[in-house]
């Protein structure tokens, strides 16, 4: 099967599923069942911009995300659930961090 508007992928570090991005949302897609009916998704909700900026070590942790929804001028630091659910605001950027 051939996944067409993929902007990014990768594996995810603890179950072997494929996390995709595509049309500006996240999908979990299990390799064995690739049927656009069968995936997940996990786009991190309550963002009109988002950056993941970590990797989760386990299944239980939490993705940091980075959104400049607030302010365009710089990003505040949010964390969700990996299922993209939980938003919340983890640190909000005073105007003295770039990145």
């Amino acid at each position: 099967m051939r996944i067409e508007d993929v902007h990014s992928y990768f594996w995810s570090p603890h179950s072997a599923v494929l996390q995709i991005g595509r049309k500006g949302r996240l999908w979990r897609v299990d390799p064995a069942q690739p049927p656009e009916d069968n995936w997940r998704y996990i786009t991190p909700r309550g963002f009109k911009g988002w950056s993941i900026q970590s990797s989760p070590q386990t299944s239980d942790d939490l993705l940091v995300i980075a959104s400049s929804d607030r302010n365009p001028a710089f990003s505040d630091l949010y964390t969700t659930r990996q299922d993209g659910s939980d938003k919340t605001l983890l640190i909000k950027n005073e105007g003295q961090t770039v990145g």
